[in-house]
């Protein structure tokens, strides 16, 4: 799906931390040596291969604050929230301690993590986790107006 032939331009995410509303700004593209590390990192969460995920943001943490132009502008979170794969919850809660303010990232549909999460029938145990962080996430909507409660409400979670 993704390619080493694809040129996959990521993007740094600026967020104001003090206003957590506010959406991010785009800052210049990551070095292609990061590029390349997205990439693996895509790789490794489409297979599952969750320790590999692990060490690559432990040591590469600037990866969880880049979005992807091949994937609609997603984040390494919001990646591995679409997977129809288990996904534990201690690589989503490393990915917060690293990178706290992920949890506000938007794609480009302005879906966040929690919108993924609740829409995707994998991961709704993971929704107290993101709610424990951001309580007003629950009422954000996206592109089409769906909050991530309507998306849980329209695919059928409780």
């Amino acid at each position: 799906m993704f390619s080493d032939q694809v040129t996959v331009s990521l993007r740094r995410l600026s967020m104001n931390e003090r206003n957590e509303s506010e959406a991010p700004r785009l800052l210049p593209t990551f070095p292609i040596a990061l590029q390349r590390k997205f990439r693996e990192t895509m790789s490794a969460i489409q297979r599952g291969h969750w320790d590999v995920v692990l060490q690559t943001i432990h040591f590469n943490p600037e990866l969880l604050t880049a979005q992807s132009s091949v994937s609609g502008g997603q984040t390494l979170l919001h990646i591995a929230l679409s997977q129809n794969i288990f996904l534990p919850e201690k690589v989503v809660v490393n990915m917060l301690k690293l990178c706290p303010r992920i949890i506000y990232a938007t794609d480009a549909n302005h879906c966040h993590a929690l919108h993924y999460a609740a829409s995707n029938g994998q991961h709704v145990d993971l929704i107290p986790l993101f709610l424990e962080r951001w309580k007003d996430g629950a009422s954000k909507a996206n592109m089409d107006g769906n909050s991530p409660l309507h998306l849980a409400a329209f695919h059928g979670r409780r």
